[in-house]
C-alpha cells in the first residue's frame, strides 16, 4: 500500500511539473524535437548551415534532400540588411523594422556583404513563366496535408515570396545605389498583382483581394490555401513598393481584405495558419498575433483577437495540444511529454522506497 501511494504522489507531482516545463517552455521542445527529426533523416540536426556568402541551405525531415528556399534567402537578406541602416535615410516604409523578427530564426552573423549577396541571388535566380512573369521559382516538392494532392509539385511559386523580395530590393537599391534591384522589385510587383489564372499571384475571396502564398500552377486558384501571415508579409511587400513610387495601387485593399478575413483565421484562443483547416503550430501562432499588432498593419478592429490569442501565446504547451495541428510534431511533444511524466513518477517512487528502507534500517537499529 505505501509503494503505492508513494506512486501516485509522484505520479501527480511529476504531470504538474512535467505540464508547466511544457507549457513555459514549449516552442523551445517543439525546436528541439524538429532538430532530432532532422538528425533522424539527415546527417546532422541542424536545420539551416550557410554558404560563406550567407546563403541558407536547409535541411527538413520531410525532405530527404537538401535545398534552398528563397523565401528564407529574402528572411536572412532582410536580417543582413539592417547593417546597411546606417548608410541610408530609412524613414521609407520598406524600412520600418519587423516586429515579428523575434519570432524567426537569426543567422549566426550579419553584414552588408552578405545582405548584398542575398539581393544578387533574388536577381540571379528570378525567372519568367509562361505568361512572362516574374518569380522566384521552388525548384523541389512540398507536402502540405490540406492542399489539394497533399503536395506543391515542382516547379511552384509563392506570392509571399515574390511580394517579400520586394522589400530586399528596394532596401538595396538604397544601399547599394544600382538601379538594377529597382527594376526587378517593379518586375515581381506586377508580377504578384497579376491574377493566378494569368500566372500571377492573385485571387478574389468574396470579392475582396488575396495574395497566394502556395501556387501550384496545376491548381485552381479558389482551391488555394490563403495563407494569413503569407498575405500580411505580401502586403507589406505591395505597400512598401507603391509608397516608394508614390502609386495609388492595391495596398489599402489589400490591407482591408486582411481585416475583413481575420475572423476566419480565429480559433478562440489560437489562430489557423490557413483558410483551408490548418491550426497553426506553436511558431505561426506567435508570429500571426505578432502581425496583428505590428505598426504596418496595426488596427482597432483587431483588439479582441490579440487579447484572446495573447492568452493562447502565453500558454502555448496547454493550447498547442488540444487546437494545434495534428502531426508528427504535435505527437513527438507528447510523446516527449508522456516520458517526462514516467520517468519523473518513476525516480519518485524509487527516492521513497530509499528513504523507506533507510527508515526501517533506523527502527531496527
Amino acid at each position: 500500500m505505501r509503494r503505492f501511494k508513494a506512486a501516485v504522489i509522484s505520479a501527480l507531482i511529476s504531470t504538474v511539473v512535467a505540464t508547466a516545463v511544457f507549457n513555459v517552455w514549449a516552442f523551445e521542445i517543439s525546436e528541439f524535437n524538429a532538430a532530432v527529426r532532422t538528425a533522424v533523416t539527415h546527417s546532422g540536426a541542424e536545420q539551416t548551415t550557410f554558404t560563406d556568402d550567407g546563403i541558407p541551405i536547409q535541411s527538413n525531415a520531410h525532405l530527404s534532400e537538401t535545398y534552398t528556399s528563397p523565401f528564407y534567402v529574402v528572411h536572412y537578406g532582410l536580417i543582413y540588411s539592417e547593417a546597411c541602416r546606417a548608410r541610408v535615410r530609412g524613414g521609407e516604409f520598406h524600412w520600418i523594422q519587423d516586429s515579428t523578427s523575434p519570432y524567426w530564426p537569426q543567422p549566426p552573423r550579419s553584414s552588408v556583404r552578405l545582405f548584398k549577396s542575398s539581393a544578387d541571388w533574388v536577381l540571379k535566380n528570378i525567372s519568367n513563366d509562361r505568361h512572362g512573369n516574374a518569380h522566384l521559382m521552388y525548384n523541389f516538392d512540398w507536402p502540405y496535408p490540406n492542399y489539394p494532392n497533399g503536395r506543391l509539385e515542382a516547379p511552384w511559386s509563392s506570392g509571399l515570396t515574390d511580394a517579400h523580395a520586394i522589400t530586399l530590393l528596394l532596401r538595396a537599391s538604397d544601399c547599394f545605389g544600382d538601379n538594377v534591384y529597382a527594376q526587378a522589385a517593379e518586375r515581381l510587383y506586377r508580377s504578384v498583382l497579376t491574377p493566378v489564372q494569368n500566372g500571377g499571384s492573385l485571387v478574389y475571396v468574396e470579392g475582396r483581394p488575396w495574395i497566394e502564398e502556395y501556387i501550384d500552377p496545376r491548381v485552381q486558384g479558389t482551391s488555394m490555401s490563403h495563407v494569413f501571415n503569407g498575405m500580411a508579409y505580401s502586403y507589406f511587400g505591395v505597400r512598401a513598393y507603391e509608397e516608394a513610387r508614390d502609386i495609388d495601387g492595391l495596398a489599402p485593399a489589400l490591407k482591408q481584405s486582411i481585416i475583413s478575413s481575420v475572423d476566419s483565421y480565429d480559433r478562440g484562443y489560437w489562430s489557423f495558419y490557413d483558410s483551408v483547416g490548418s491550426p497553426a503550430n506553436i511558431k505561426y501562432h506567435r508570429i500571426n498575433l505578432a502581425l496583428l499588432s505590428d505598426p504596418r498593419l496595426s488596427s482597432p478592429e483587431f483588439a479582441p483577437y490579440i487579447h484572446r490569442w495573447t492568452v493562447g501565446a502565453n500558454n502555448p504547451g496547454v493550447f498547442y495540444v488540444f487546437v494545434g495541428p495534428n502531426s508528427i510534431a504535435k505527437w513527438h511533444f507528447l510523446a516527449l511529454y508522456a516520458i517526462f511524466i514516467v520517468l519523473g513518477a518513476t525516480l519518485g517512487v524509487a527516492v521513497a522506497e530509499l528513504r523507506s528502507r533507510a527508515g526501517s534500517r533506523s527502527d531496527e537499529a
